[in-house]
């Protein structure tokens, strides 16, 4: 089970809403359902009342070939298909936890084949602005990945973060930035 998860509030509550999610993550990790492990964390961070405090949550399941995926308010997976060369996405869309109000949750089942390789991310890198005040985006980001996808995860990676570098030029990072490449073995 891969986690990506990003606090959105100020920093001393953003910490607690982070020790709060690692502690559920511990204690839930095992529950099959991922509706369940969400819906307890929407729950648990509702009722601590840590106002405007939200968590956008993504989690990915690997098992075999399958991957089953589910998210709060955070961007896509991106899958780079080794058969096709082409990139899937997989939305993580959803109320972030602890909202005022619940929208329901959708998880999403795909399969990997052999040489496949998923993208997870925080906002930060396809929110990132360029001098011209352009994002980053999907597009880019897609583009940047398909590039490399044939290479070891930790290149891609490598890579990813050139492309990024490059596209903001001098403009400051806007926020933290989070990669993770999941290669799908033979």
């Amino acid at each position: 089970t891969i986690y990506s998860d990003d606090a959105l509030g100020a920093l001393t509550g953003a910490g607690i809403m982070v020790a709060i999610m690692k502690g559920l993550f511990t204690r839930l990790c095992a529950e099959p359902d991922l509706r369940v492990f969400f819906d307890e964390c929407h729950r648990t961070l509702r009722g601590v009342g840590l106002r405007p405090m939200y968590m956008a949550l993504g989690l990915l399941r690997l098992r075999g070939r399958e991957g089953v995926a589910i998210g709060a308010g955070m961007p896509r997976i991106l899958i780079h298909r080794a058969a096709t060369r082409m990139v899937d996405q997989v939305s993580l869309d959803g109320t972030p936890l602890g909202a005022d109000f619940d929208l329901p949750r959708v998880e999403t089942r795909f399969d990997l084949a052999p040489g496949d390789k998923a993208l997870l991310m925080s906002d930060g890198y396809i929110e990132q602005f360029d001098a011209a005040e352009q994002m980053l985006d999907y597009e880019r980001c897609a583009a940047s990945f398909a590039e490399a996808a044939d290479r070891q995860p930790d290149a891609i990676i490598d890579h990813l973060f050139a492309r990024f570098d490059s596209f903001r030029g001098s403009v400051p990072q806007g926020d933290d930035v989070t990669c993770v490449v999941v290669a799908a073995r033979g």
